[in-house]
């Protein structure tokens, strides 16, 4: 079966949003994201996307074979629970449990005007340090995912990971400290556990400082206003930073 890539978001609330609808759509025919070594590209692969929008384009499957699969290690929660910037498309709360609608819905939003119409984008990053609201602190984990599966997921949070953690054609690797673009080395089990605790830890320690100061008080941190430039257009290169977010 054909492989398709999402193009390259342009970097605008109008253009990334357009795209994100089409990925949306296709949610369930995400294969993952993925580091292409060869083209220096890292890339959202569907399987055989329903294609309204002219978002996608053919990519290699032997380039995708040969690529790293970005990985979100069960557990971590970096991501999630300090500035998050997450949000939820309109077109995505008909996938969310009942419960979840109801909290979305009453979440700050926008509208985006489009060239098919308005979306109307809900923030998600409000909680404490600007963490999502479905951050779950006991687990490290997605209450959306442990309660509905992985589909019931944002899409944006599907699309945006750290970079830090991969499978190759080698199997389990971590990113190398240091390189402007994604470079990898195999990891044993226990280098792989041993990052998560690191990543962990660095939330549960930012919450526990966020907790003992008083509410409003000086420096305590403001959640940080859920935007796509400079958050979704990382999926096209990596070149412009280290790292494309998400899980």
């Amino acid at each position: 079966m054909p492989l398709y890539a999402l193009r390259q978001p342009p970097g605008d609330w109008r253009g990334d949003v357009e795209l994100l609808v089409a990925a949306a759509v296709n949610k369930r025919r995400l294969v993952g994201v993925y580091w292409l070594p060869g083209s220096g590209r890292l890339v959202a692969v569907f399987r055989d996307p329903v294609d309204e929008w002219g978002a996608f384009e053919r990519v290699d499957p032997e380039e995708v074979r040969r690529g790293y699969r970005m990985e979100c290690p069960r557990g971590c929660g970096y991501c999630c629970a300090v500035n998050s910037g997450a949000f939820v498309l309109d077109v995505e709360l008909g996938s969310l449990p009942r419960w979840a609608r109801r909290v979305v819905e009453r979440q700050p939003s926008r509208v985006v005007e489009t060239s098919r119409g308005a979306v109307r984008v809900y923030m998600l990053g409000t909680g404490l340090l600007g963490g999502c609201i479905f951050f779950n602190p006991e687990t490290g984990g997605c209450r959306l995912e442990e309660s509905a599966g992985r589909h019931a997921k944002p899409i944006i949070c599907r699309l945006t990971y750290c970079t830090l953690f991969a499978t190759g054609p080698e199997g389990r690797v971590l990113r190398i400290p240091g390189s402007r673009t994604p470079k990898y080395r195999p990891a044993t089990r226990r280098e792989w556990e041993e990052a998560v605790k690191a990543l962990r830890e660095r939330w549960m320690q930012a919450y526990k400082a966020a907790a003992r100061r008083p509410p409003g008080g000086a420096g305590r941190p403001r959640p940080r206003p859920a935007g796509i430039p400079g958050w979704l257009p990382w999926l096209g290169s990596t070149s412009r930073r280290g790292s494309s977010r998400a899980g």
